[in-house]
């Protein structure tokens, strides 16, 4: 695509180099002329930079918050940058991905929040994983981070093959629509609310194991008696089936459902008794 030339500098009066693209139009560099490129096909004019060498305010923060994903290619539809460590056009999904958040298509909620999950998960890994965070960051993890990235990817797949991009070498997606970027942050964001709430969920279970053992305890002296007493009147009955034994018998039966729906194992407790 296109050739290096000088041409004199209209301003400046001096010979300088440009990029001439193949529709004969001037470009300051091929950088200005594949961001260029990429207005016309995606609709999108992206200020186009290094994300290793170009200064700006994303690479400057992001990698005091985390260290996974900081120092990697990104977009801020703030200042409608996309930052990409790659020459450009030698990684055409990529760029595609990139300035699909830049743009309007398919767009929603996600693309405000984006990365909030993220951000919310990278300082909690700062401070230690604190529970609140884990689960505040996780959730908008598998809300929204992921979704958006859908979006992008989605965008790539279709974009990407006009920006030079091999077919059949773009973005997977699942029958849902899916992309395995975002499954993986979908992935994540669950991850860390399960590890968030282990620990009030083993606290409400311990807690409910001693209201249950409560409970069930204190039926448990009545049912010994239950228990012995049928078992002396049916040994003196025989094989009869007399009226004491059949109104101890039903005793037992109410008492067998009552205890098993404390959550009690009647058989078990019924069975060790001596």
């Amino acid at each position: 695509m296109g050739a290096t030339v000088t041409r004199k500098d209209p301003k400046s009066g001096q010979n300088r180099e440009y990029y001439k693209a193949d529709s004969g139009k001037l470009y300051n560099d091929y950088t200005s002329a594949r961001a260029s490129q990429i207005e016309n096909v995606m609709g999108v004019k992206p200020n186009y930079i290094d994300a290793n060498k170009d200064p700006s305010f994303v690479r400057a923060v992001a990698p005091l918050i985390s260290k996974e994903w900081g120092n990697a290619p990104y977009a801020n539809p703030i200042s409608n940058t996309i930052a990409v460590d790659s020459q450009p056009g030698s990684m055409p999904y990529r760029e595609a991905h990139e300035a699909g958040h830049l743009s309007n298509e398919q767009a929603g909620l996600p693309k405000l929040l984006g990365v909030s999950g993220r951000a919310v998960t990278g300082i909690s890994d700062q401070l230690g994983n604190p529970a609140p965070l884990e689960l505040l960051g996780g959730g908008l993890t598998h809300a929204f981070d992921a979704r958006e990235e859908d979006r992008a990817e989605r965008l790539s797949a279709k974009y990407g093959p006009q920006l030079g991009g091999k077919p059949g070498m773009g973005p997977r997606f699942d029958d849902q629509g899916r992309s395995e970027y975002g499954d993986r942050l979908r992935a994540d964001g669950a991850q860390r609310m399960a590890g968030a709430a282990k620990p009030l969920l083993d606290s409400i279970n311990f807690v409910k194991d001693k209201v249950q053992r409560v409970r069930l305890g204190s039926m448990e002296p009545g049912i010994r008696d239950a228990v012995t007493n049928y078992r002396s009147l049916s040994q003196s009955a025989g094989s009869d089936i007399t009226p004491e034994l059949l109104k101890s018998s039903n005793n037992l039966d109410k008492l067998k459902d009552q205890y098993n729906k404390r959550g009690g194992d009647f058989d078990a407790f019924a069975g060790g008794i001596k």
